[in-house]
């Protein structure tokens, strides 16, 4: 923080990011609606105005190691073990005429947590896979077009082979997070944060995003509904 006027007022304090963060849970039905209140407010000002924007974006680590990817075939052998672990605990309640049959064993009991995120994963990249090989086709098309109507082909050739779901992967500690490319860590399972501001340093627009690349973003953070 090196404005003076800022550094008075805080008499030289600086709050760090776990306070910030507790703030923000602590009072989180009060901040819901407060950043379009403030753009409504600057827009009054004549500080919001259609012109020059500029985009940045910074990746925020998930709260999920990289060593938790799985892939599909890893995420159905677990599946698949938690059948065998659940077969096995009915075979063992019939024997002993223990457990009324209606509830899992306690060990089993305390996975369902981890079920669930699993289960997530696999609808997701099953998802992502559907939509990659769409995005494919489209790009094959779109260059057959190209080379009937024009002829002038640009751009690299897309990948003829269909997409293979087994190659990608998914975090098992949290699902929605993704691996993401920081310039300072290498690679890390993170958020892609985005803001958008305009000449007067006014944030207009800020978006958490799943999506690694940056130039995409611009569109979508500035056309957010909270967004004058």
């Amino acid at each position: 923080m090196r404005d003076i006027a800022y550094r008075v007022i805080w008499a030289q304090l600086f709050p760090d990011h776990p306070s910030i963060a507790l703030f923000r849970k602590k009072h989180g039905a009060a901040l819901e609606d407060l950043f379009p209140k403030i753009l409504l407010l600057c827009k009054k000002a004549g500080l919001v105005k259609v012109g020059r924007v500029a985009l940045d974006g910074y990746k925020i680590k998930a709260n999920a190691a990289l060593d938790d990817n799985r892939t599909v075939a890893h995420l159905r052998e677990e599946v698949k073990g938690w059948l065998s672990e659940a077969e096995t605990a009915d075979r063992e309640e019939t024997r002993t005429g223990e457990g009324d049959g209606k509830r899992l064993p306690k060990p089993l009991a305390q996975k369902e947590e981890r079920k669930s995120r699993v289960r997530k994963c696999l609808a997701d990249l099953e998802a992502k896979a559907e939509q990659l090989e769409r995005e494919r086709e489209e790009k094959v098309e779109n260059r057959t077009e190209q080379e009937e109507t024009s002829g002038d082909l640009r751009g690299r050739n897309p990948k003829e082979a269909p997409v293979d779901p087994e190659t990608l992967k998914a975090n098992t500690t949290d699902p929605e997070s993704r691996i993401m490319k920081s310039h300072k860590e290498g690679y890390v399972q993170a958020y892609n944060t985005q803001i958008v501001v305009n000449e007067d340093q006014i944030i207009v627009g800020a978006v958490v995003t799943q999506e690694a690349n940056d130039p995409h973003q611009l569109l979508p953070c500035w056309k957010r509904p909270d967004t004058p």
